[in-house]
């Protein structure tokens, strides 16, 4: 394989002494594996040495929502292509007919009520790769991390195992749609390969899953490619809950023979804040950065102050989801601006209404009460439906909102019925001034001069990777504001 080492060293945007070490080392025939703190700019780093590089260039965002922003990034760079590897996974298949619902379909035909369980062992059996990925987990392993019970009592179900693999081995052998999991798989079942005659970027290492390292090391490179990958398994690891694994990040770096590099001067926070993230480590400020400031605020008074206009340029984190969720929700439905990055925000609050939302026989207005009595049925069997309250909530206030804006009819949009509550998440979502509301997880590479953290009652972590994975979103969402970061009390 031929490289061309580029004459000039010239790189077309300014890196630091740290950050040219690596690019060095990649011009100069090698491959790298940088460990790049919060802040100390390991995409800038990915980004000068792609633009600099003498020859092809394979760019691989770890999110797909990435995707984009990178490809206009590289616009004038011809010789660098950017995808992710669900899509290039998808390509090698040459299949674009894909059906996320098909395990679902697939159990349910075979097995009826006991679908549902069988699916979401299903589901994830694939994120832990059973039967195809190194160090991939058993079925009864996987069963354990994720509280599956391998026996269904109440269907009278003998074995969800023995279901398990049947379901698996069918959807695997319907190569005429795949999931989001069989972009991964397919290709290296059916040993489709495009090696990369270049450079290999990686990027967010730490939250690959042992599917995507195995569809990389089988699929898109050899042995001898020459990749630069960037990460930080110590520090921002947020995938672990769909099977990534960190420690992915050193067997990667071992597989291609890597020299390490480390960046950890944070380009972007104040001193104060880097010295109160959790797991610092050796990630320090700029010599010339401003002290900054690290507080607590009552969150009644921030809420009165973004009522009144305030905080339009900041962001308000939180661990999970409802909360954030709760708060925004209500406080469009007042009239305030919000820019809500939540993710998925129409599924999330509507799996707990869709049994009713379509029922011809329900106005707007019932659902809440509906749901409301679905839960207490729940909790008198015993079930902790308290982290459901908060879904309550979001949706009696759109309710309201529906009924005082006469939004009571369902209408169709690309010919499937959007449900009045479906219209008015839309609505009230699409504006893009205010403060913003987003998850620690879907923070991760942005910032703001202020940031609120806003602090969840969420389940205590039990297994190793559960604390590892909370201890990682709270160093991002500390890691996040330029200048403040405020916590919230009551």
């Amino acid at each position: 394989m031929k490289y061309l080492v580029p004459t000039n060293r010239q790189i077309k945007f300014p890196t630091s002494s740290e950050q040219q070490c690596p690019i060095d080392h990649v011009m100069d025939g090698g491959s790298a594996a940088v460990n790049a703190g919060a802040g100390s700019g390991k995409s800038h780093t990915a980004k000068a040495l792609s633009h600099n590089y003498d020859d092809k260039v394979f760019f691989y965002p770890f999110m797909v929502s990435l995707r984009k922003e990178q490809q206009e990034a590289f616009k004038d760079a011809s010789h660098v292509t950017v995808n992710n590897v669900h899509s290039v996974g998808k390509s090698l298949l040459g299949r674009t007919k894909v059906n996320n619902k098909k395990c679902f379909q697939i159990a349910s035909n075979l097995y009826g009520k006991a679908g549902r369980k069988v699916s979401d062992l299903v589901s994830k059996l694939k994120t832990e790769g059973f039967g195809v990925y190194d160090g991939a987990l058993t079925i009864a392993e996987t069963a354990a991390k994720y509280a599956i019970a391998l026996k269904d009592s109440e269907q009278g179900a003998e074995s969800l195992a023995e279901m398990a693999q049947v379901v698996l081995d069918e959807s695997d052998a319907m190569y005429s749609e795949i999931d989001f999991d069989d972009m991964l798989r397919m290709p290296i079942l059916l040993g489709k390969t495009r090696n990369s005659d270049g450079l290999v970027v990686l990027d967010e290492v730490q939250d690959f899953t042992p599917a995507i390292w195995t569809l990389v090391r089988d699929c898109l490179t050899t042995a001898d490619s020459r990749v630069f990958m960037i990460g930080d398994p110590e520090r921002q690891a947020l995938m672990m809950f769909a099977g990534a694994k960190p420690e992915i990040f050193n067997e990667m770096s071992d597989h291609y023979g890597c020299k390490s590099f480390d960046l950890t001067v944070n380009r972007r926070c104040a001193k104060a804040i880097v010295r109160n993230a959790p797991f610092s480590g050796n990630m320090v400020a700029l010599d010339d950065a401003p002290e900054g400031e690290v507080t607590t605020q009552l969150k009644c008074e921030v809420i009165d102050e973004i009522r009144d206009g305030g905080h339009a340029l900041s962001a308000m984190l939180c661990e999970t989801n409802a909360p954030i969720v709760t708060l925004g929700i209500k406080l469009l439905t007042s009239g305030v601006p919000v820019r809500m990055r939540t993710g998925r925000l129409d599924s999330m609050l509507l799996r707990y209404a869709a049994q009713h939302m379509f029922n011809r026989d329900l106005n707007v207005g019932d659902i809440t009460l509906l749901i409301q009595k679905d839960l207490e049925a729940a909790a008198k069997e015993g079930v902790d439906v308290t982290e459901f309250q908060d879904v309550v909530l979001c949706i009696a206030e759109l309710e309201n909102w529906c009924l005082a804006n006469n939004i009571l009819k369902t209408t169709y949009v690309y010919k499937r019925p959007q449900h009045p509550l479906q219209q008015a998440i839309a609505i009230l979502t699409s504006g893009t001034t205010g403060i913003s509301l987003m998850t620690g997880h879907t923070s991760k590479g942005l910032e703001w001069d202020t940031v609120f953290h806003l602090p969840a009652k969420t389940r205590e972590p039990v297994a190793e990777w559960e604390i590892k994975q909370a201890e990682c979103v709270q160093h991002v969402i500390a890691t996040r504001p330029r200048l403040k970061f405020v916590t919230l009390v009551d």
